[in-house]
């Protein structure tokens, strides 16, 4: 996997449903010993590792022969939530991890699957509960807050998107891409899609607002 210093601090890894990635895509993480949730069919994930799960979250809708599969997890807290909810169990593995005073968790899988689910996730990056990466099963997905720079070393040619979650109304402050740019208002897709990173450091840094750095596998 590509470097960020947000994994550094990485302190839970919550496994969602949904299509995820290789496990060599996030194994490094758990040289910090982080806490390891599982989110529903998340679970599924981890049943093809030999990383053990800590607490397991849901309503067990998406978990194929759900009892069967929790029955081998008696060891382990199993927090079971009724079906008529307003959290998503991504939602409500985030909120476990809180509680268990993680700072930096990172969401395994998600990706593709159902477009409400996927835009529910992009969504939370917006609240208190917000993730501090995602590994999806085709990308990484970093967020981008305004007076914290975001930077990339060492990914000269390497393809970055940024989409705009909450549009800046400042200016954009760009370098080393091969497309920079001030403000994403002027092109029809109102993101930086399929940007290239030039130099050998990246970096940008928004005033205001809330992008996310889109970064796919099949360029790392």
């Amino acid at each position: 996997m590509f470097y960020h210093p947000i994994f550094s601090n990485c302190d839970a890894l919550i496994f969602t449903g949904g299509s995820y990635p290789s496990s060599t895509r996030w194994m490094s993480l758990l040289q910090n010993d982080p806490l390891i949730i599982a989110a529903d069919s998340g679970l599924l994930q981890l049943q093809q590792t030999s990383v053990s799960v800590h607490h397991i979250v849901g309503d067990f809708d998406s978990l194929p022969s759900a009892e069967k599969v929790l029955a081998q997890y008696t060891h382990i807290p199993i927090h079971r939530s009724n079906r008529e909810k307003d959290e998503t169990d991504t939602e409500l593995a985030l909120l476990l991890a809180k509680e268990q005073n993680a700072q930096y968790p990172i969401l395994i899988g998600g990706g593709e699957g159902r477009m409400d689910h996927l835009l529910a996730i992009m969504q939370l990056f917006t609240t208190n509960l917000a993730p501090a990466g995602w590994i999806t099963a085709k990308e990484y997905i970093l967020p981008i807050y305004p007076d914290t720079p975001f930077v990339l070393s060492q990914m000269a040619g390497e393809t970055i998107s940024f989409y705009p979650l909450i549009p800046p109304s400042k200016p954009i402050h760009t370098e080393g891409l091969q497309w920079p740019f001030t403000d994403l208002d002027y092109l029809y897709s109102k993101m930086s899609i399929s940007n290239v990173i030039h130099d050998d450091k990246m970096t940008l840094r928004i005033d205001d607002g809330l992008l996310l750095a889109i970064i796919p596998f099949s360029t790392i």
